[in-house]
């Protein structure tokens, strides 16, 4: 837990969690294991492919973590390699309620990242997540 300090005393500063969704380029339905796991997908639909993750960190920061393939040493895994090489925007529209909520736990935002990835499955999407 991170700590700041006032004139006082130190006080815990409590993590803050999001989801975001990423739109992929569809040129990512030529990997076998993307397709496999969106066996459902209609590929006449030009329905979007996304990435949808969560973080500690704001949407927009992770974004360019994926981007970039950098992430601070001790984080954990730097990237997806869907996200950094067919990434192209947020879809913002499609995290913005639950972020507005806030989610205050990595379980929580776990299952709020697995609850979106199916929605937007049941919408049509192909989708990945962790």
């Amino acid at each position: 837990m991170k700590v700041f300090q006032t004139g006082y005393q130190s006080m815990p500063t409590k993590k803050r969690y999001s989801i975001y969704v990423i739109n992929l380029d569809p040129a990512v339905l030529k990997h076998r294991k993307f397709r496999e796991a969106n066996p459902h997908y209609d590929y006449e639909s030009s329905k979007p492919c996304a990435y949808v993750g969560e973080t500690e960190l704001t949407p927009d920061e992770r974004f360019k973590e994926h981007k970039s393939g950098y992430r601070k040493p001790g984080i954990g895994k730097w990237h997806n390699t869907y996200a950094k090489n067919y990434g192209r925007w947020l879809c913002r529209k499609q995290f913005k309620k639950e972020n507005e909520r806030g989610i205050g736990s990595k379980s929580k935002a776990k299952k709020l990242e697995a609850k979106k990835a199916a929605e937007l499955r049941d919408k049509g999407w192909a989708v990945w997540y962790n």
